[in-house]
C-alpha cells in the first residue's frame, strides 16, 4: 500500500513542478510584453502612436508625450483652494 501512497505523491510533485514552470513561463512572458517596445501601442486621447523613448522611460503609460504635455498644462490653470 505503501507504493500506491508513493507514487500518488510523487504524481503530485510532478504536477505542481509543471503548474510552477507554467507559472514562471507566464510571468516571463508577461514581463517581456511589458517591457518591449510596440510601436503599435496608440494614444488613447489622439491615436497617435506613443514614441519608443516615451514607451521605455514609462512603459504603461496609455498616452503620448504631446497628449500628456497639453494635460499637464490643463492642470497648471487650474485654481486650487
Amino acid at each position: 500500500m505503501a507504493d500506491a501512497a508513493d507514487k500518488v505523491t510523487a504524481d503530485d510533485e510532478r504536477a505542481m513542478a509543471l503548474l510552477e514552470e507554467q507559472l514562471r513561463q507566464q510571468r516571463i512572458a508577461e514581463s517581456m510584453r511589458r517591457y518591449t517596445f510596440d510601436p503599435l501601442k496608440r494614444c488613447v486621447d489622439c491615436g497617435e502612436p506613443i514614441g519608443e523613448a516615451r514607451l521605455r522611460a514609462l512603459c504603461n503609460t496609455g498616452v503620448c508625450a504631446a497628449c500628456a504635455t497639453q494635460l499637464e498644462q490643463r492642470y497648471a490653470r487650474m485654481p486650487f483652494a
